[in-house]
């Protein structure tokens, strides 16, 4: 399977530096998101609805294995909502203060979340933040809450770890083959690879 060394290289290699070290239990929190968590996912626009997550080897538009932060409708979905390369993660921002969690803030502590039963859910924001992705063109990030400590704490991980990587002192910009996109579904066909 997939470890986090292979895929800190991975992107290294794409960004001409060397890996940092992981820090502790970081090969089991990537395990997880590896697998695919669900998270509830806030847009610009629309209401806010549960999403799967993982970090995913993909064929790019070359049909290359290449590192991506993924989203679907299902862990068992045959289409992906969106992607991004991992290679343009610039950090974790925790907390609310992205814009697309701003339309559905009810207070500093509570934001609506899925509608359940015709009616919206209401949410701490403890578990809220947003992965920051940087290209030499745009930026976007995605907003998101986690609704346990522990999928927070390896995203927060995980984020960061790659976003130290993709903003070392000296890391080549990435070019990737396809535009990052704002914040709308595109469909994407699920075809895997490992590295």
């Amino acid at each position: 399977g997939l470890t986090l060394q292979q895929c800190a290289a991975s992107v290294a290699a794409l960004r001409s530096v060397q890996p940092h070290a992981a820090p502790a239990h970081a090969d089991e929190a990537f395990r997880l998101l590896h697998r695919g968590t669900y998270l509830i996912k806030y847009g610009r626009g629309g209401k806010p609805h549960e999403r799967f997550f993982a970090i995913r080897a993909l064929l790019d538009d070359y049909q290359r294995p290449q590192l991506y932060f993924m989203w679907a409708l299902h862990a068992e979905s045959a289409c992906i909502s969106g992607r991004l390369h991992m290679a343009h993660l610039a950090g974790v921002a925790r907390g609310t203060d992205s814009a697309g969690f701003a339309q559905h803030l009810r207070s500093a502590n509570a934001i609506v979340g899925p509608y359940v039963g015709g009616n919206p859910a209401l949410l701490p924001t403890k578990y809220a933040f947003s992965l920051v992705f940087q290209s030499t063109t745009a930026s976007r990030t995605v907003d998101v809450l986690a609704l346990d400590d522990q999928t927070f704490r390896c995203w927060l991980m995980i984020g960061d770890y790659f976003g130290q990587i993709n903003t070392t002192q000296g890391a080549a910009p990435f070019v990737d083959t396809e535009p990052m996109q704002p914040d709308t579904p595109r469909s994407q066909s699920s075809s895997g690879a490992n590295f």
